[in-house]
C-alpha cells in the first residue's frame, strides 16, 4: 500500500534524469549522478517494505492529502538553474517527504505501524544528511 509513496519518491529519480541531461557543467552532472545513484539505492529499500506486514493499514487514514506539485517542482528548467537551485529543490522534496512520514507517525496508534513510519522518518533524515555531506565534498 506504499505504492503512492513509492511513486512520489520515484518522481525524484525522473527529476535527477532531467536535471542531469540538461547540466552543461560536468562537475554538476557528476554530483547529480552520485545523488541519483544514492536515491535509487534508497528507493529499492522502500520498495522492499511491505506495510501490510506491520499492521492493519491504519496509516492511510492519517495520510495528509499531498499534491505532488507541492512536493517537487518538476517544471524546474535545469539548464537555466545553478546546481544550488536544483539541490534546493531536491532538499525541499526530501524535507517534505520527511514531514509527511512524521505527520503519520505522530498519529498512528498501532505500535508496529508507528515504528515503521518512525523508521521512515529516520531513513529520510539520513538521506537528507547524505545529500548535505555530498554537497560539502564538492
Amino acid at each position: 500500500m506504499l505504492d503512492i509513496l513509492i511513486t512520489w519518491e520515484h518522481k525524484l529519480t525522473d527529476f535527477y534524469d532531467a536535471a542531469g541531461t540538461e547540466m552543461k557543467d560536468r562537475s554538476c552532472g557528476d554530483i547529480l549522478g552520485i545523488l541519483k545513484k544514492n536515491h535509487e539505492k534508497n528507493l529499492l529499500i522502500l520498495k522492499d517494505i511491505h506495510v501490510e506486514d506491520y499492521g492493519k493499514d491504519e496509516w492511510i487514514q492519517w495520510a495528509p492529502d499531498y499534491d505532488l506539485k507541492h512536493l517537487l517542482q518538476l517544471d524546474l528548467q535545469a539548464n537555466q538553474c545553478a546546481i544550488g537551485e536544483i539541490i534546493d529543490s531536491i532538499m525541499e522534496f526530501e524535507e517534505k517527504m520527511k514531514e509527511f512520514y512524521s505527520s503519520i507517525a505522530k498519529k498512528i496508534t498501532d505500535r508496529e505501524e508507528k515504528e515503521l513510519f518512525e523508521s521512515l522518518v529516520t531513513f529520510k533524515g539520513l538521506q537528507i544528511y547524505e545529500i548535505k555531506r555530498i554537497m560539502e565534498m564538492y
